[in-house]
């Protein structure tokens, strides 16, 4: 109703032709026709680039857009946007890409009366971290099959496996599943490195190595302990020959049962058993059982055959001397011990017990003078 006619917040809906009528007591005259164009203001879209993205994993960025009346929508216009993801109305681009590559679009954001604004972008989704397991692998066995599968993890399946640098063991094979399979034919060690590609063309590398050894091979017992018929007090061996993969434990047996180190018996863990100074008790049966990582096994039976002390008959009238050599010198019919000299001993084996043993060079028994031992004169 004044001279002046003002609009704050000017809406679209307030476009068009404006007049004014003035009346006084005399009358009244309308003005020409004003015209109000209403234009859209600078709509910004922002960020005005997007973060790149990897292939499997999730991705989620937000566009916003200002300057004009909200709320806003927002559309892909051109080109298009990764396989995986997706632009929402309220502009939220998100989802898993599974592509990689350099991916142009347009987005244009529109406000509530139609102006709008659009942005072009182009997203890079790259390639993810590739993991091969197993981290080490079993070692093999020449002449025995070896079955492995190797996979791989953070990319996009499926996966190609190939060898791209050392070799493979002489017999084995990497299959492009990741199937490393053969029967080895050579002992050694061998390092190599697999790579692993998936659908993207992605890949990812770890290194091995792979030992190869000889199969362990059990005991088997090629000369056994022999049988022996000793007389009693005297020493006795018993020895087994074997042949499979060292180390190889010995455990000696008398009638099934374990020997122990020490008295009469030594090297009861050894090849060799040896039994001193032998007795009626220890006749019998003996084996040994040899044990190495591939199994054990257990001798053909030994048998020990003892013959007892022969019973003494008594000793004949009118002895002045005897020195029977059982472990001394001593004189057993009358006074008069000897020594033994020159390396003489009284431990060897006799008929009975004991007995000297000479060297028939320098050992003998000495014996003191005594009237009892001169003859009549």
């Amino acid at each position: 109703t004044g001279s002046a006619l003002v609009r704050s917040a000017v809406s679209f809906a307030e476009a068009g032709s404006y007049l004014v009528v003035v009346t006084n007591e005399s009358g009244a005259v309308t003005s020409a026709v004003a015209v109000l164009t209403v234009v859209c203001p600078a709509v910004l879209l922002n960020p005005p680039w997007l973060p790149g993205g990897t292939a499997g994993d999730g991705y989620n960025q937000s566009l916003v857009a200002s300057g004009g009346a909200g709320p806003y929508s927002y559309a892909v216009i051109s080109g298009a946007l990764p396989v995986g993801l997706g632009l929402s109305g309220g502009g939220v681009l998100s989802g898993t890409p599974v592509a990689v590559g350099n991916f142009n679009f347009s987005i244009r954001a529109t406000d509530t009366y139609g102006c709008s604004v659009t942005n072009g972008y182009s997203l890079t989704i790259g390639c993810p971290s590739i993991a091969v397991s197993p981290a080490t692998l079993a070692e093999g066995l020449v002449g025995i099959p070896y079955s492995q599968s190797l996979t791989a993890s953070g990319g996009l399946g499926p996966y190609s496996f190939a060898v791209t640098g050392g070799s493979l063991p002489a017999g084995l094979e990497l299959s492009g599943a990741g199937k490393l399979t053969g029967t080895p034919s050579a002992a050694g060690t061998n390092s190599f490195t697999v790579r692993a590609t998936d659908t993207n063309g992605c890949s990812g590398s770890r290194g091995f190595t792979l030992a190869v050894t000889v199969p362990a091979v059990p005991p088997t017992v090629t000369v056994p302990p022999a049988s022996q018929m000793v007389l009693a007090g005297a020493s006795v061996s018993f020895g087994v020959t074997v042949s499979g993969t060292e180390p190889l434990d010995y455990q000696w047996r008398l009638n099934g049962t374990n020997l122990a180190e020490g008295g009469e018996y030594r090297g009861v863990a050894t090849a060799t058993l040896v039994v001193s100074n032998v007795q009626p008790a220890h006749a019998g049966s003996y084996t040994v059982v040899i044990t190495n990582v591939a199994g054990s096994t257990t001798s053909a039976p030994a048998t020990l055959v003892v013959i007892p002390p022969a019973t003494c008959v008594p000793t004949a009238e009118g002895l002045v001397g005897w020195w029977p050599g059982d472990g001394d010198a001593n004189d057993l019919a009358g006074s008069n011990p000897g020594t033994l000299q020159g390396g003489a001993t009284a431990s060897a084996t006799g008929v009975v017990g004991t007995a000297f043993s000479f060297d028939g060079t320098n050992a003998y028994v000495k014996i003191p003078d005594a009237t009892a031992l001169r003859p009549a004169q």
